[in-house]
């Protein structure tokens, strides 16, 4: 049976607060995030927290954690100036590690311990999302 697996890594940041300042965000990373999202500005199905939210995309790989490492090189350069900036403001960062699968089969899951390393000095959370047997809905990305 062929495998058709996919990665994406997502970051969020969180906050209650009606005041999050996506700007500032986006400057202290000095990339563009994905999505962001006000909870005042959504009223169906209400939102708990206002997130900024950056992807990297799903793509067929054999390791979660190449993927991981991705993310953490856009980051990583930041973490020090981000870390404080979401203390001051009671902004709550994680990872989504979200890993599609078309049959049982799943890539390698791993992850390292400078990731987890990483994540901790940010004071982010690390989440998996793992779905198979997804079949015919599956697009194998390019």
């Amino acid at each position: 049976m062929e495998s058709h697996w996919s990665v994406a890594v997502w970051f969020f940041l969180s906050s209650d607060a009606e005041s999050f300042d996506f700007q500032r965000v986006t400057d202290i990373l000095g990339f563009q995030p994905s999505e962001t999202k006000k909870k005042s500005e959504c009223f169906y199905p209400p939102l708990a927290a206002s997130s900024w939210f950056y992807e990297i995309p799903h793509r067929i790989t054999f390791w979660t954690k190449t993927e991981m490492e991705k993310m953490q090189k856009l980051i990583e350069p930041h973490v020090d100036e981000l870390r404080s900036f979401c203390k001051e403001q009671g902004i709550s960062p994680s990872f989504t590690i979200n890993v599609h699968s078309a049959n049982d089969s799943h890539p390698g899951i791993e992850v390292t311990t400078e990731f987890v390393q990483f994540a901790a000095k940010l004071g982010a959370d690390i989440h998996f999302d793992v779905a198979c047997n997804l079949r015919e809905q599956f697009e194998v990305p390019q």
